[in-house]
């Protein structure tokens, strides 16, 4: 019951900062509070994970707390420096990748996966590559990308569904930075990215 407790009180954090930073520009706030909203939405599932480790998650629950602290921080660099936000994120997937290779070997289904998620970073790429600069830096992110979403069928369905919400969320940005997509799909960004962290931390609750 108090895991339950925990996890509803991270979702509704993570509900009402995610409105506030979704709506900083309606409620007139600074670009320091927006970043800080937008950054502690995320660090309220890196919170549900650090619990998750400390209650039996072991090892892995740990990575996965300190992969949703890297994208945290990702989340403020992309806005100051987008490279270097984009290699910060890259991070946060590759220790998500760890966390799910404790977990699980890797399987002939996880390596299929892979392969057809990266034929289809490497088609979205080409095909937004006049708009994309440098379209090497978004293909190597997006095959890392893959990789972590490919390894997680296997593991607990919650994190799974996690990694793939945050798949869904980096394809659908990747046509809004290529201008490509209508501004409401924003709202679809955030929710598919907060909705994955937010899963990959639940998932540390689970044993």
């Amino acid at each position: 019951m108090k895991r339950t407790g925990i996890a509803i009180l991270a979702a509704v954090a993570m509900g009402v900062l995610g409105t506030l930073y979704e709506q900083a520009g309606e409620l007139g706030l600074s670009t320091t509070a927006r970043l800080a909203l937008k950054g502690t939405t995320t660090l309220m599932a890196a919170l549900l994970a650090a619990y998750g480790a400390m209650t039996g998650g072991g090892t892995q629950a740990w990575l996965i707390c300190a992969g949703i602290v890297v994208c945290a921080a990702a989340d403020v660099l992309l806005e100051k420096v987008f490279f270097v936000g984009m290699g910060c994120f890259a991070l946060g997937h590759a220790l998500y990748i760890a966390a799910f290779l404790m977990m699980k070997p890797v399987r002939t289904l996880n390596i299929a996966v892979f392969v057809a998620l990266a034929i289809t970073a490497v088609a979205v790429v080409y095909a937004l590559r006049k708009r994309l600069n440098p379209a090497m830096a978004y293909l190597l992110y997006g095959l890392i990308i893959s990789a972590m979403a490919a390894l997680s069928l296997g593991q607990k369905p919650v994190a799974a569904v996690g990694a793939f919400l945050f798949l869904a969320s980096d394809i659908v940005l990747a046509f809004r930075l290529a201008g490509v997509a209508p501004a409401i799909w924003g709202r679809v960004v955030l929710l598919c990215y907060y909705g994955g962290q937010y899963l990959l931390g639940l998932s540390t609750l689970f044993t």
